[in-house]
């Protein structure tokens, strides 16, 4: 309030400006520093960080600047195009800084499947998970979106950390892993037994429907469609009465269980997060300083801390750089002698 800032809290806590402008958050940001004679050095790139006594000396566009503590919030690789281009990374490693090799999360996947231009641009609700050496390491419900180069939605977005993960490590919560695979349960609600008296009641009753609309009734009819072609490509004018038992069967099985062999995921440019960063255990948890570069902090996407769709990676970009933030204003103001260095 002191601020000048209007806020509002809409469904489920969410906080937004009165008027509706994410800029007018930056604009009380601004307007507040610029009362308090906060120089702001935009369009600056850092092109070097060096150690010097009693404090740290950037390189930049703009000349040099000799900072007694600094913040290192340069975010981490995800979607280039806002600045985030991985630069803090290397500033951060010359420094002799510990960096686990980041790679993209919360980015759409790609898989090899001659089923996804029939399905793309389609939408369906399901479960998806995703297994490692065919064993399930994370299951996530909600919407799934097919497109031409594979699978998106947010229950996607939320297994494509540990895609990417395999991809840029070959392991999948950092054990080593030699294959992994996308399972999607198109009737998430009804198990295998019931799915199957479902579609034999069906069946009973309407002897004559075709195969091809067998599932029109249960999922997005071109999902349904382009998975029987998938399983019966010449076979689908048929009455659905001349399926076996075994072909039935199959059918369920491949609704609730549609397995996508991921090729990768579609990247940076994509990507909605960075995993992977600078190794937290070098930062003090309650300051985020380095533990051993006194006056040195980081904060955000930096570090090794990623989470989920949901807003989790935001409020941990806010609440880590307000500790960091705080704690080198405290650290600065109080006068206090930085503890000598220490090696790794």
């Amino acid at each position: 309030g002191r601020l000048g800032l209007l806020c509002r809290e809409e469904s489920q806590g969410r906080c937004y400006p009165y008027g509706g402008q994410a800029s007018a958050v930056l604009d009380v940001l601004r307007r507040y520093l610029e009362a308090r004679n906060v120089e702001e050095r935009c369009q600056t790139s850092v092109e070097t960080v060096k150690r010097k006594p009693g404090g740290y000396e950037l390189k930049t566009s703009g000349g040099a600047v000799f900072a007694k503590r600094l913040i290192l919030a340069s975010g981490g690789r995800a979607m280039p195009c806002s600045g985030s281009d991985g630069s803090g990374l290397k500033l951060a490693a010359s420094l002799g800084l510990k960096v686990s090799e980041p790679f993209p999360s919360l980015t759409p996947v790609r898989a090899a499947s001659p089923v996804l231009k029939a399905v793309k641009g389609l939408r369906c609700r399901g479960r998806a998970s995703l297994l490692a050496d065919r064993k399930t390491v994370k299951q996530e419900t909600g919407e799934i979106q097919f497109t031409d180069q594979g699978l998106s939605g947010i229950c996607i977005l939320n297994l494509s950390r540990l895609v990417g993960e395999f991809f840029s490590h070959r392991t999948v919560n950092r054990h080593k892993t030699e294959k992994v695979e996308l399972s999607l349960d198109l009737v998430p609600d009804l198990d295998y037994s019931s799915l199957l008296s479902f579609l034999q009641a069906l069946i009973s009753g309407q002897p004559r429907l075709p195969v091809e609309q067998l599932l029109s009734g249960i999922i997005n009819k071109r999902v349904g469609l382009a998975l029987l072609k998938q399983l019966m490509p010449s076979a689908l004018s048929r009455p659905c009465s001349s399926l076996s038992p075994s072909e039935l069967k199959t059918i369920c099985h491949t609704v609730k269980d549609w397995r996508f062999s991921p090729t990768g995921t579609l990247g940076w440019q994509q990507a909605q997060s960075t995993a992977g960063g600078l190794l937290s255990s070098q930062f003090e948890s309650s300051t985020l300083e380095s533990k051993g570069l006194p006056g040195l902090y980081a904060c955000g996407e930096l570090l090794d801390i990623d989470g989920d769709c949901g807003g989790y990676n935001l409020q941990w970009a806010w609440s880590s750089g307000f500790i960091a933030g705080k704690s080198a204003a405290v650290s600065l103001l109080s006068h206090s002698q930085p503890p000598a260095e220490t090696n790794f």
